[in-house]
């Protein structure tokens, strides 16, 4: 901030002259600058243009962003999937294959027949039920019927009779239970001998 010293009384001054702080009065140009009496000169440049003049108008253009500000929504899952080897799958076939693993290895398990083995014959089964189910989607309500009977007959061939009937544990001749139904939703273990429901799939006790 510059302060400016009040005109000195006695002596003359210019009317439109400003007093000097050392009281000498206006300073002639110098090409050097004076310590202590240098004076800052800003010079203002003009504006290119004049909109008023020129007959330029201006215009505020309003505009609604409430779409364009509003967050993006959520992607929609989707209903298949890339497999690790660049298979496409459908998630609803898989979900269902899935559901008919978990009934089929709780049976295993509750035989005490879970093994590494006979978990990797369940998902070989899986893997080849998955064609036809993709071919008739309609038909995942049965598909844990089908992957039952599938394990069954494939147990048979390397491991034996599964699973064995409770109700004739101490007979001669154990045999094992059976799918009923053939095709159909809700299947259960069967004894054909006694003819009644022994459980369902999935819920075989120990």
């Amino acid at each position: 901030m510059v302060s400016f010293s009040l005109p000195q009384a006695g002596r003359a001054q210019s009317g439109d002259q400003l007093a000097a702080t050392d009281r000498l009065g206006a300073q002639r140009d110098r090409i050097v600058a004076q310590a202590g009496r240098q004076v800052v000169v800003v010079a203002l440049e003009r504006a290119a243009w004049d909109a008023q003049r020129l007959g330029q108008g201006m215009q505020l253009v309003v505009r609604r962003v409430t779409d364009q500000m509003a967050p993006k929504p959520v992607a929609k899952r989707p209903d298949w999937f890339v497999h690790e080897h660049g298979h496409v799958h459908n998630a609803a076939v898989t979900d269902c294959l899935l559901a008919a693993r978990a009934l089929v290895v709780h049976d295993l398990a509750a035989r005490r027949m879970d093994s590494a083995h006979n978990v990797s014959i369940v998902d070989e089964v899986l893997s080849a039920r998955r064609w036809w189910v993709e071919q008739w989607p309609d038909g995942q309500a049965y598909v844990a019927c089908l992957v039952a009977q599938d394990v069954q007959e494939a147990l048979l061939e390397t491991v034996g009779r599964w699973p064995l009937c409770s109700l004739h544990e101490d007979a001669e001749q154990p045999h094992e239970l059976r799918v009923t139904p053939d095709l159909g939703p809700d299947p259960q273990w069967m004894c054909e001998e006694a003819g009644c429901v022994v459980a369902p799939i999935g819920a075989l006790s120990t």
